[in-house]
């Protein structure tokens, strides 16, 4: 979204849709759709990849420039999509932010950042989870196998 987009996001009316969904967007591309953080100080991030809307929120290792403790929320509601602190203007995608305005949504935008660049996705995907480099297990289950890995994480109790 660029300045003169969320300007005029500002000034929209509301109206009612069901749950927003991927068929409900001209644009269908692989992006972010909402990217901010909680109150929890977590980063929220809504995107599309591969024609399916996901929401994550996951803390930041700035050591290994990798997403810790990735949760996926599953959409029930466009409730689901609004989160519970700030989000980041130029982040956002104009068209997803539109109608989720236009069906009575505030969008709780924090201030517009001149300098952060253009980028097809900001922060992480579930692609980009931590995973154990000798079997590849991910970190939202365990590997009993892997001593490496579990160096890491805790062990699935027997």
């Amino acid at each position: 979204m660029n300045k003169k987009e969320y300007d005029k996001l500002i000034e929209l009316k509301s109206g009612q849709i069901p749950v927003v969904q991927i068929f409900n967007l001209n644009n269908k591309a692989d992006r972010t759709l909402l990217y901010g953080y909680t109150c929890d100080k977590d980063t929220f991030h809504v995107y599309i990849k591969n024609m399916k809307i996901h929401i994550i929120t996951y803390t930041t290792d700035f050591r290994n420039n990798k997403p810790d403790f990735i949760k996926e929320i599953l959409i029930k509601s466009n409730n689901d999509y609004i989160l519970n602190k700030r989000l980041y203007p130029e982040t956002c995608d104009y068209e997803f932010c539109e109608i989720l305005k236009q069906i009575g949504y505030n969008l709780p935008f924090t201030l517009w950042n001149y300098d952060r660049p253009i980028s097809q996705f900001y922060g992480f995907t579930l692609e980009d989870r931590k995973c154990c480099e000798n079997c590849g297990v991910i970190e939202a289950s365990y590997c009993n196998k892997c001593v490496e890995y579990n160096k890491w994480f805790r062990k699935k109790e027997e």
